[in-house]
């Protein structure tokens, strides 16, 4: 066996997270926290292939509130009753407050 063919990548030197402020001691740590944090590696990732799947994700989120919205809106909406012009904004506030809180649990 030559030595060519041996290659030894050392650790990386620690870092402190700009995301979570926590240190970041080792390679694997270095992954872990990639993936619990939703973050990339700029120049290790494909960024146009990550963007196409943020707006997927953010598509469907949307997609998901309006559903919600229009739900809530049913439940909300009483056919023997007159609204005034500005209930409905008011109702369309409460409901996405709600939702909103709801979405960041």
């Amino acid at each position: 066996m030559s030595d060519k063919n041996i290659n030894i990548i050392k650790d990386i030197e620690p870092y402190v997270s700009p995301v979570t402020g926590e240190v970041i001691t080792s390679r694997a740590k270095h992954k872990e926290h990639l993936k619990q944090t939703g973050t990339i590696e700029v120049g290790n990732e494909n960024l146009a292939a990550h963007s196409q799947k943020i707006k997927a994700e953010q598509q469907r989120e949307s997609v998901d509130f309006n559903k919600q919205i229009t739900r809530e809106y049913v439940r909300n909406y009483d056919p023997n009753r007159e609204y005034r012009p500005g209930e409905w904004r008011a109702i369309t506030e409460r409901i996405n407050a709600d939702l909103q809180s709801r979405r960041k649990k």
